[in-house]
């Protein structure tokens, strides 16, 4: 590394002037942000890591990075680096630099993924320099400044569905006790069990954000029942972020709770002025993809973020990739 590059590491990051980073940056969100590396570090299942670069004793990027694997032997085919939202950086050259440091890092994982939160496509010369390919990837982001343009926004029928909600007593606000938020992880492990089938973090992750914010949850009950939820982190000013949503939509199927969930989290995102909401994904523009029609319904309006995909073991990735799409039928 250049002498005028100074590379600092995980707690280190913490002493040095990281929100300042972000403050102002359209880069910026929960997920690469100090408070968002704190609550994620606490679990046990994921190596999670800040890195940060220094240029004459200015911090000039940063990012937060997940190592994640399946338990077990699963865990051969499955070890990945996940970014959520993307690194922030003043210049591409400081990102060139942070990616090599990256690329260094990780040695052994099997691919890392960046998944956009943000355009990237004046930056594409330093990732495919670097060997990253670009994948195609929707996403829909809502305007949370306006409470009314909220529910004007959203297609007819699901103003319909949350009106008939709201007729039926569908009540939804942040939980009190975090045995409310173990009745939503439950129906949200149902829910991958039985119809996602990809891997669900365990109950300590989520243990960890209600002990963080009990605001990072919007919890639907009906006749003081939860019956649905979302999780949704948020970063004062920037915004407020679908992390996972589920909801008894079979057993309570003219209460629509996982409408209701995300229509809530929309509300909250407005009373505490955050100015957008975020679906983080939807979905490959070339293949169907159900999760997009229902997120599609709520007004926000469609982007081709993409994600960034690095390789770093071809065959390993391909046995794992192969697994997922078995598991997923």
């Amino acid at each position: 590394m250049s002498n005028d590059y100074q590379l600092v590491w995980d707690e280190d990051v913490l002493k040095e002037q990281w929100d300042d980073l972000l403050m102002g940056s359209d880069q910026a969100s929960y997920f690469q942000s100090s408070l968002g590396y704190q609550v994620l570090k606490g679990f046990s299942d994921w190596r999670v890591h800040a890195m940060a670069l220094k240029c004459k004793g200015e911090l000039v990027a940063s990012l937060v990075f997940v190592i994640q694997k399946e338990k077990g032997v699963k865990g051969f085919f499955s070890e990945r680096c996940i970014i959520f939202s993307g690194p922030i950086f003043k210049n591409q050259n400081v990102l060139r630099k942070l990616l090599e440091e990256l690329d260094k890092k990780v040695a052994g994982c099997i691919y890392i993924e960046i998944r956009n939160g943000y355009l990237t496509h004046d930056h594409q010369n330093v990732f495919v320099d670097l060997n990253w390919r670009y994948k195609k990837w929707l996403n829909f982001i809502v305007d949370t400044t306006d409470f009314p343009s909220i529910l004007r926004n959203m297609s007819e029928s699901r103003r319909r569905q949350i009106k008939k909600s709201e007729k039926r007593g569908v009540q939804f606000h942040n939980p009190v006790q975090l045995e409310e938020v173990r009745d939503f992880y439950d129906i949200l492990q149902s829910l991958y069990l039985t119809k996602v089938r990809k891997p669900l973090p365990d109950w300590e992750l989520f243990r960890l954000f209600f002990v963080s914010d009990a605001r990072n949850f919007v919890l639907v009950y009906h006749e003081n029942k939860v019956i649905g939820g979302i999780l949704c982190p948020f970063m004062m000013g920037t915004g407020l972020y679908e992390f996972y949503v589920a909801g008894l939509d079979e057993e309570y199927k003219d209460y629509y709770p996982s409408a209701m969930a995300t229509y809530g989290a929309m509300v909250q995102a407005f009373e505490l002025g955050i100015p957008k909401f975020d679906f983080m994904g939807g979905g490959n523009p070339e293949e169907d993809y159900g999760v997009r029609e229902f997120k599609s319904r709520f007004g926000g309006y469609q982007v081709e973020w993409g994600r960034w995909l690095k390789v770093k073991k071809p065959l390993l990735f391909w046995l794992g990739s192969s697994y997922i799409k078995w598991r997923s039928k």
